[in-house]
């Protein structure tokens, strides 16, 4: 049956006691081996119909039949995974979108807010004016004042908050919260 003409979900192949049928496109090369098996299908049970057969020829027959069969049947199965994941993969595509746009509103949202808040911007030079020490710190690696790299010997890093610093917003009620991002020490 020409693909124009089938119906929606009619199979690609089927077997119906002696008749074969198959949905076929002379113009999608996916559908050829389709077409290929029906008439091997088709050949085989009219060979198994002769007389003369013997017992053998009969069950070789039959075989091909089933292998052809089977092969259609996992090759349908495995495009309709295959379908599937694609399917599966643009609606995770539309997911990723819808996210990235909330993300991006987060964003705006988060610095409307902060702006509100009356938040400045971290000033790194009076930080490196007066860096944070705890007495029981071990010597690290001093700041270069030249070109804000590190000399001296390597430790690690630890951050730190400044902690809360009153300050107001815009409104001018006061809001506690740190009034610096945390602090390389």
């Amino acid at each position: 049956m020409a693909r124009s003409h089938a119906p929606e979900g009619f199979p690609a192949f089927s077997r119906h006691g002696s008749d074969v049928l198959v949905v076929w496109d002379p113009n999608d090369t996916q559908t050829d081996p389709y077409f290929t098996a029906a008439v091997y299908v088709g050949l085989a049970l009219v060979a198994r119909r002769q007389e003369g057969s013997d017992e053998a020829d009969l069950t070789v027959l039959k075989e091909v039949e089933t292998d052809l069969q089977n092969e259609i049947k996992r090759l349908q199965d495995m495009r309709k995974s295959a379908d599937r994941v694609v399917n599966s993969g643009q609606d995770l595509q539309n997911h990723i979108r819808r996210m990235d746009r909330g993300l991006a509103r987060a964003l705006e949202n988060s610095q409307e807010i902060l702006t509100a808040l009356a938040t400045t911007s971290w000033d790194e030079e009076r930080e490196r004016e007066s860096p944070i020490r705890f007495e029981d710190q071990v010597p690290g690696p001093a700041l270069d004042d030249e070109d804000s790299t590190l000399v001296g010997p390597k430790s690690p890093t630890t951050m730190v908050s400044t902690g809360p610093t009153p300050r107001r917003n815009g409104q001018g009620t006061e809001v506690r919260g740190s009034a610096a991002p945390p602090t390389r020490v």
